[in-house]
């Protein structure tokens, strides 16, 4: 058993957790972060191997990091220094991805090929245990391709009926965990894809990719007054979500 509880008010000597704001060609995320799938403190370490030889580089005392290609990426420290590294995972097309933590869509993974550039900020380390709230049951209206309605509590693909439950998919180089208290509506688009609307932002994620929203959706339960009512995913039109 774990009992989950908010950290002491005061926890010295813990290092600082990394922020910033991530660039890509779709747009640009900004939240804590783990470079690599990986490091995610001001004492993790960067390695790669520049003109000079092998450098290891503590990411506290960097300032920014930029994709020169496919093989290399050009660091920028903070003492004013910049130097190109190669030749590890952390710098190359190797890297697995950057994890970030943004408020607006929950976590996303942006992967190597969609990355441009990272600007390190100083950035706190994150919420805190009372910025969870306790989320209950989805609840919202689905609409059918033949233009009927059903309200109530919903079970999405059969298993998702939480709050802090995720919508997972892909767009543009770049894998979405939404949980579901950000969705505002989901329309399937054909059998591949789905688009997305959020609470409060001002994009429309159109994504792939994942059971969630594809033709291996299992389907929607929706639960109303003592009754379930099964909706294939290639029936539904569209399903708003309560917020």
């Amino acid at each position: 058993r774990i009992d989950f509880k908010p950290a002491p008010a005061e926890l010295p000597g813990v290092p600082a957790r990394l922020f910033g704001n991530v660039k890509t060609e779709s747009g640009a995320f900004r939240g804590t972060l783990q470079w690599d799938k990986e490091e995610c403190l001001a004492t993790d370490v960067l390695d790669g191997s520049s003109d000079d030889g092998k450098m290891k580089i503590e990411m506290g005392k960097i300032r920014a990091i930029e994709r020169e290609g496919w093989r290399a990426s050009r660091v920028f420290l903070k003492d004013g220094r910049d130097v190109v590294l190669r030749g590890t995972n952390d710098v190359d097309d190797d890297n697995r991805g950057l994890f970030v933590d943004d408020p607006r869509y929950g976590r996303v993974l942006v992967s190597w090929s969609a990355f441009r550039r990272v600007d390190f900020e100083d950035g706190g380390s994150g919420p805190g245990y009372d910025e969870f709230p306790a989320l209950g049951p989805l609840r919202g209206t689905l609409k059918t391709r033949e233009g009927v309605t059903h309200k109530g509590d919903i079970v999405f693909d059969v298993d998702e009926s939480r709050g802090w439950e995720t919508l997972d998919g892909d767009q543009d180089g770049i894998t979405y965990s939404i949980p579901f208290a950000q969705v505002a509506a989901i329309a399937p688009s054909g059998s591949r894809r789905a688009r997305v609307t959020l609470h409060g932002a001002k994009v429309e994620l159109v994504l792939e990719g994942s059971a969630d929203v594809t033709e291996r959706n299992a389907g929607v339960f929706v639960l109303a007054g003592g009754k379930k009512t099964y909706v294939p995913w290639d029936e539904v039109s569209r399903i708003d979500f309560e917020r």
